[in-house]
């Protein structure tokens, strides 16, 4: 389930038509630090 939540916050930044520039830039560092405390958790 978690895994699929990651995916559909990556999916939902892209078809969410954010602006190029920082607010781009803000929405991918929150996922990958997401991403990178997902992957933490489980291994």
């Amino acid at each position: 389930m978690q895994e699929g939540n990651v995916i559909f916050v990556i999916d939902f930044h892209k078809i969410s038509g954010y602006p190029a520039g920082e607010t781009a830039l803000a929405a991918d560092e929150e996922v990958k630090s997401f991403t990178t405390y997902f992957l933490t958790k489980i291994s």
